[in-house]
């Protein structure tokens, strides 16, 4: 892959998001099977004792055995079979973004099974990740916070340290840095939406190919875009502030509260209020 402009590079580091949703070390008894699923998320897992039958939409059938473990980006189809009495699973759902939108996992060409060195630095990781403890009520909960990162980016840096570069991640990313002027704006700017005529003039494209361009290296529409940008912020603001929730909705530049709350709570599946009272008891999933 050829060399990534500073710039890009930088706008990569500072949007780079690691979101935990759910881990657990498993205790499997008898036949277990998952079921045939697509995801949302990513979800990676270890294995020890027994061994599982794993099926994966784009690489067919394969085994995965004791001490070994699977990785299956979003969007993956994929099945998991237990073939054994017991086993141990240790494992996690999470997302890693950047942009604030754009699957990291789309640079890379991922491995679905990983050997037992790897493996166990994978579970030592996930099992890790679900045991952080939720702080008391009263506690600020800067602590965990940082321990999910640490614990998150350590995982999404093991399978990255596993995984090959895209073929296309090159095509994509020259695409982005077309996009770069208008990305860095659009993140200093996120309580005021530009149109999709000035976002068009920004980048020097019509507004149909730039449409094509945007949704191609991000994945979304431009105003979709737009629309995480605001709600990424007003996380922020709910974690790191104690504005009330009519000046955050003012700040972002909502019609009224009601409209931030209805838009909060489609995007997290939670309103404004339960998700601030959730991340100050530590309790980082949706």
């Amino acid at each position: 892959m050829p060399p990534i402009s500073s710039s890009l590079l930088a706008m990569m580091e500072n949007t780079l998001r690691f979101e935990y949703l759910a881990g657990a070390v498993t205790q499997l008894h008898g036949a277990h099977c998952t079921g045939m699923r697509i995801l949302p998320y990513s979800v990676c897992s270890s294995l020890t004792g027994g061994a599982h039958r794993m099926f994966f939409d784009d690489t067919g059938e394969c085994d995965m055995r004791d001490g070994e473990g699977f990785i299956a980006p979003a969007g993956v189809r994929h099945r998991s079979t237990l073939n054994s009495p017991a086993s141990v699973c240790r494992w996690a759902h999470f997302r890693v973004t950047i942009f604030d939108a754009v699957d990291a996992f789309r640079f890379l060409v991922v491995p679905h099974i990983v050997k037992k060195k790897t493996a166990d630095k994978l579970g030592e990781l996930c099992e890790a990740l679900s045991a952080l403890p939720a702080p008391p009520d009263e506690a600020w909960p800067f602590t965990r916070i940082a321990q999910r990162k640490t614990f998150g980016f350590q995982l999404f840096s093991l399978i990255a340290d596993n995984s090959k570069p895209h073929p296309a991640a090159s095509v994509l990313l020259d695409s982005m840095h077309r996009l770069l002027p208008l990305l860095q704006r659009m993140q200093v700017e996120t309580a005021t939406p530009m149109s999709l005529a000035a976002m068009a003039k920004a980048v020097g494209l019509s507004p149909s190919r730039f449409c094509a361009l945007f949704r191609q290296c991000l994945g979304v529409p431009p105003g979709e875009y737009q629309r995480l940008l605001r709600l990424n912020a007003a996380k922020v603001l709910l974690l790191d502030s104690e504005k009330s929730i009519q000046q955050i909705a003012d700040e972002l530049g909502f019609d009224d509260p009601f409209h931030f709350s209805k838009t909060f709570k489609k995007s997290s599946g939670m309103n404004p209020r339960q998700y601030r009272a959730l991340l100050r008891k530590g309790m980082w999933r949706q």
